[in-house]
């Protein structure tokens, strides 16, 4: 993105070439009628230009369980001529018998660009290099009161916008906890003098919820105004490393606060290689009692001093004194073998909670392992660009860097924490300047900005933040399902994104994908059926009464052909009342098998017995039933059709009249199974392909099947 000046009208930032600037700003008092905006909508995962566009997308589809964040973007651009006096309202969302998520739920925030002009050095994983960056999130309301923020310095709207300029909407979506699951849709209309234009939101509400308070500990550096800042962060799911502690019951019920750093501080760090003595086991058990109680409490005591081997019996003797007081001791250090005890004889190691970059992680693994194993816990931190291939956090690299680490990278690597040094680094201006650390880091140390330039008392997030937030409760996806039982398969679909440090996925598609994945795993019975399987309603309903089931793995395998035994099964299950295997309960066997290789003790043998008994299907001349034999489209229809024929077999079928011209071009009038493939198109059980054909000779699949077995027995 080319660096551009700029100037303010009404709140707004124009961008123009230092010889169209005056024509610029007079063009904007004479321009002709303009037309309406052009809207579109693009995902949180995407940075926005303030020459992008126009997009095509005018409705977006969101997937959030109760409980959860779900964010994307509205771009705003004027086309032939300027916007002025543009604003965005929100709807309520409209959902399943009536139930509403109202539009207190949504916040709107204007985005804020920021100028890189010295970006990061990058290597495998690259900067976007030197241009204009949106960050910033400027509310449209006060947060805390709900009144709209007029007059302020930097006012989110309304807004003007110049030709040819884009400009992005931030919209966070809440879902409450007590909201109905199924599907909600609303209208987000743009407005300006010069028209309207809008957009559509459809979310889906997955049956599951986050719980308030996160799985993931984290610890966010910030000073000063700890209530306001920390509280932004907590509503974002990140925890502030300290806080007042008249605050912290607030902070506990109502923002899911779940550990703190009680002080102590040694310091120690990869510059002062020496730490000051212990406190005694009184003091920090005075200091700890203090606390609200339930949170994990730690000692943030030293930082980064793997160079200094000199410490390990001091790190010791700290270790011995906050485990008497319940303490847990958190350095950012690779795990070492020397502190793999405290010296009490007793088997906790002297550092509780390891931190480490992503490169002490990879020069270090088998020792990380060991710890975890041994049940010490692991953090990730991230600080500066350190290394040439993992995610960073300066603002001119791509949004997916911040989302990934907290949540998939950190499930896939057995980390259960996160820390970062700073949230508050400001400069003197720190809306344009974000280089509070030097040049080259752009926004290190800085995820919150004051809120004083936009009116309101405490601080703005930046989208940073909120990529921070998701990622959070990506984790929380994973860890909902280990605790249900599906761990190693939750663990498989975050690998598949973020296999370590060094294999990580660029693509938001494809960590979307992921995602979604998994919040489908608690509402879908089976992990490779998900609802927009074309067969996902029937196999979920076949399922629930009992007539088919899935495999060892967890999934259902859809694709698979469908055997003669499987085939008897699903039929025999959908024919008998009450349907399932509890309908077969009374039905007694003949003691001797009708089938020469469907023997009293194969596996479907009862379920073949009673479609044979029922005149439902039949074997081959030599005596066979050939029950791993696949099941070919013209048999299934065959079976189907005399399992739903009354009364059932052929003679069900004696009185129904195919059509003169037969339905499918290659099931004419003598096919040896017309009549039934008729009768089931007839009845709206089966259907052609787009050709016009049916395939009778094509071997049918489990997905299929259900479909089948569920329109005909009426299911659907």
């Amino acid at each position: 993105m080319e660096r551009l000046p700029s100037f303010v009208v009404n709140g707004s930032v124009f961008f123009f070439g230092p010889w169209a600037l005056v024509a610029g700003m007079l063009a904007l008092a004479a321009a002709p009628a303009a037309a309406a905006p052009q809207v579109w909508v693009v995902s949180s995962l995407e940075r926005v230009a303030p020459d992008a566009g126009p997009g095509t997308d005018r409705e977006i589809p969101l997937y959030a369980a109760k409980g959860e964040y779900e964010s994307f973007q509205i771009v705003v651009r004027a086309s032939d001529a300027s916007l002025t006096n543009v604003n965005v309202s929100a709807p309520d969302l409209a959902g399943p018998s009536g139930a509403r998520i109202g539009r207190k739920n949504i916040t709107l925030y204007r985005e804020h660009y920021v100028y890189v002009s010295t970006p990061a050095h990058g290597g495998q994983n690259r900067s976007g290099g030197p241009g204009w960056y949106p960050d910033g999130l400027i509310p449209f309301v006060d947060p805390a009161t709900g009144a709209d923020l007029v007059g302020a310095e930097l006012d989110a709207v309304p807004f003007d916008l110049a030709s040819g300029r884009s400009h992005p909407i931030w919209v966070d979506v809440f879902v409450p906890r007590d909201a109905s699951a199924g599907r909600y849709s609303g209208t987000f209309v743009v407005t300006s003098d010069q028209g309207d234009a809008s957009v559509e939101l459809t979310l889906t509400v997955w049956n599951f919820e986050l719980p308030l308070r996160p799985s993931l500990k984290s610890s966010i550096g910030i000073e000063g105004d700890l209530r306001a800042k920390g509280g932004e962060l907590l509503r974002n799911k990140l925890m502030p490393r300290n806080t007042e502690l008249a605050d912290e019951s607030d902070f506990v019920g109502n923002y899911g606060l779940n550990c703190t750093n009680v002080g102590f501080w040694s310091g120690a760090d990869n510059e002062t290689c020496s730490m000051s003595p212990a406190p005694s086991v009184d003091e920090i058990r005075d200091a700890a009692g203090a606390h609200a109680p339930g949170l994990l409490l730690y000692a943030y005591t030293a930082d980064e001093i793997d160079s200094c081997t000199g410490l390990h019996e001091s790190l010791k003797q700290w270790a011995r004194n906050l485990h008497q007081a319940g303490v847990k001791q958190l350095v950012t250090m690779t795990p070492v073998p020397e502190l793999y005890d405290d010296g009490s004889g007793t088997g906790p190691s002297a550092v509780d909670i390891w931190v480490l970059l992503p490169k002490m992680h990879d020069a270090a693994a088998a020792r990380v392992a060991h710890v975890q194993q041994k049940g010490d816990e692991t953090w990730s931190y991230n600080c500066l660009v350190q290394d040439d291939y993992s995610p960073k956090w300066e603002i001119d690299f791509a949004p997916i860097n911040f989302r990934i680490q907290p949540g998939f990278t950190n499930q896939s690597l057995g980390m259960t924490g996160l820390l970062y040094w700073k949230a508050d680094l400001w400069t003197s201006d720190p809306w344009n300047d974000v280089t509070g650390y030097s040049a080259g880091y752009p926004g290190e140390g800085m995820l919150v900005y004051p809120g004083e330039q936009v009116g309101i008392d405490g601080v703005c997030p930046s989208m940073r933040l909120k990529w921070l937030r998701d990622g959070v409760e990506d984790y929380e996806y994973v860890e909902l399902h280990k605790a249900g039982g599906g761990e190693q398969w939750a663990i498989d679909v975050a690998r598949r994104v973020a296999a370590d440090w060094r294999d990580w996925t660029r693509d938001p598609a494809a960590l979307e994908e992921a995602r979604r994945d998994l919040g489908e795993g608690f509402v879908r019975t089976f992990y490779d059926v998900p609802s927009d399987h074309w067969a996902f309603q029937a196999i979920e309903v076949a399922h629930a009464d009992g007539i088919v089931a899935g495999y060892g793995d967890g999934g259902y395998h859809p694709a698979w052909d469908v055997t003669r035994g499987q085939m008897a099964v699903f039929i025999a299950r959908a024919a008998v009342t009450p349907m399932g295997e509890d309908g077969l309960s009374a039905y007694a066997p003949p003691a001797t098998p009708t089938f020469r290789d469907v023997p009293t003790t194969y596996w479907c043998f009862r379920h073949v017995e009673y479609l044979t008994g029922e005149a439902i299907i039949g074997g081959y001349p030599d005596g066979k039933y050939r029950p791993t034999t696949w099941v070919t489209r013209d048999q299934m229809a065959v079976y189907i059709a005399r399992a739903t024929a009354e009364p059932r077999g052929e003679a069900g079928l004696e009185g129904y009249v195919p059509p003169e011209e037969p339905t499918f071009g290659d099931v004419p009038a003598d096919f040896w199974s017309r009549r039934h493939i008729e009768y089931l198109a007839e009845t709206e059980v089966v259907a052609g392909y787009p050709d016009g054909l049916y395939r009778p000779r094509k071997r049918v699949t489990r997905d299929q099947m259900a479909v089948y077995i569920s329109r005909a027995f009426g299911l659907l």
